[in-house]
């Protein structure tokens, strides 16, 4: 069920001096989640944290409070995006703490269309790397207030180093003004036809690759033509650039001569398929 807010404050108060806690001893817990809190009181009054199946110690000499797994443990869709980096660190629990805390406020899962339909694995995955996990919550929440989402958003920031960790959550917990992290990347003007009237620049990697899927066939052109892969290694992005041409050589060198009919007869033709 629901938490009233200011209860699901209070919950999480105690968490975070529980995640402090278990921190100054060295140990991540990898598993932050609603199943694994437990109320110590018949009045519910108070939290402790559960089952650390699957936590791992982690070396504090020399400030060191990173560490590589050879794993990505976890509960599909609480995991931090670095996880998958197989890179660990204490502010891994505070954004699995971040999608708990929208657990309590709404009293549902959170990885579920307004449809009803369950995100798979995969598109879990994605939207956690991509930095979407936080506009998927708010945009199917009933019952989150300015305050819980600037919490969660704090949590579920990307960048570990700019997490909200003990004492962002202890600072605004107790009416100080914190903020959250929101990495700006200006990048040059990109427009996929310079030729119309009024033509739409895109400032920003997501939101040409939005304009991939939604006019596809304007992007097929800009890739034949390689003003999307010149633009990218223009802006510093070559690694990204060459993906885009290994695809292409890869999807050309998986047909045969001929594809829907049509044989390749040149380059020109290969780069439409891209």
């Amino acid at each position: 069920l629901p938490l009233e807010h200011e209860r699901a404050y209070e919950i999480l108060n105690q968490l975070n001096e529980g995640l402090k806690a278990i921190h100054d001893v060295g140990i991540i817990h990898r598993d932050i989640k609603a199943e694994n809190i437990y109320f110590t009181d018949s009045n519910k009054q108070n939290v402790v944290i559960g089952d650390f199946g699957i936590s791992i110690v982690y070396d504090q000499k020399d400030g060191v409070n990173q560490v590589f797994t050879e794993d990505n443990a976890g509960t599909e869709g609480y995991r931090a995006p670095e996880v998958f980096n197989n890179i660990v660190s204490p502010s891994i629990d505070y954004y699995s703490l971040g999608i708990t805390l929208w657990n309590l406020v709404e009293g549902r899962e959170p990885f579920v269309e307004k449809s009803g339909e369950v995100l798979t694995s995969e598109v879990i995955r994605g939207k956690t790397i991509n930095e979407e996990i936080k506009d998927f919550l708010f945009s199917n929440s009933l019952k989150s207030t300015d305050k819980t989402k600037k919490i969660i958003s704090g949590l579920l920031t990307n960048r570990h180093d700019k997490r909200w960790t003990y004492n962002q959550i202890k600072d605004f917990l107790t009416g100080k003004d914190v903020s959250v992290y929101e990495e700006k990347r200006e990048i040059k003007t990109f427009i996929f036809d310079s030729e119309i009237e009024n033509p739409i620049e895109f400032h920003s990697l997501k939101g040409i690759a939005q304009e991939l899927l939604n006019n596809p066939l304007q992007g097929l052109k800009s890739i034949k033509e390689s003003k999307l892969t010149l633009y990218l290694d223009d802006i510093g992005f070559k690694d990204l650039s060459e993906k885009i041409e290994e695809v292409q050589e890869k999807f050309f060198e998986s047909k045969t001569t001929e594809v829907d009919g049509i044989k390749f007869s040149n380059d020109f033709d290969k780069n439409w398929y891209g």
